[in-house]
């Protein structure tokens, strides 16, 4: 019977040191351009939430703008939304997310935040966030010990009168 023979050379398997070269690497041909940020739609005026419940919507990031995302986050804090759900992973210094979570807390919205802690490079940012967050009135929820939450979710619960309706 022939012999079977398993060969490995190293040189086949990519080494991590060759990615550190690229950073300083002066052809621009082997990097993507930043791309324009675009509105995905037109608000007509009615408000962000008017058109989610008129048509559903669905945010590309990041190749779509973060502005109807803060939009509706603003708008809710000052609408007929009794509560606002969401799911963090990553969260900036200077967040615009958290910080209008914050003002709709502090509108006297509902707002339960669950926040990713194990974020690379930016657990001392969802840290602080965490707090802040928690100071200003919302229920901050911390992922559990051995799951990661890399969703990004948003649920929006409007009471009008005896109606509810969830976005």
């Amino acid at each position: 019977a022939p012999q079977k023979s398993l060969f490995f050379d190293k040189s086949a398997f990519l080494s991590a040191d060759i990615f550190k070269d690229l950073k300083g690497a002066q052809r621009k041909t082997l990097f993507y351009s930043n791309p324009v940020k675009k509105s995905p739609w037109h608000i007509n005026g009615a408000g962000v939430i008017e058109e989610i419940i008129r048509r559903d919507r669905l945010l590309f990031f990041p190749y779509d703008s973060f502005n109807p995302l803060l939009l509706l986050l603003k708008e809710a804090a000052g609408s007929k939304v009794s509560e606002i759900k969401i799911t963090v992973y990553r969260l900036c210094e200077n967040s615009k997310i958290a910080k209008a979570l914050i003002f709709a807390a502090k509108s006297g919205k509902h707002v339960d935040v669950l926040i990713e802690l194990r974020a690379r490079f930016d657990e001392k940012n969802n840290l602080l966030w965490a707090k802040r967050l928690k100071e200003a009135g919302c229920n901050v929820i911390l992922r559990k010990e051995k799951e990661k939450c890399h969703a990004k979710l948003l649920i929006l619960k409007l009471s009008d009168g005896g109606a509810v309706t969830y976005i």
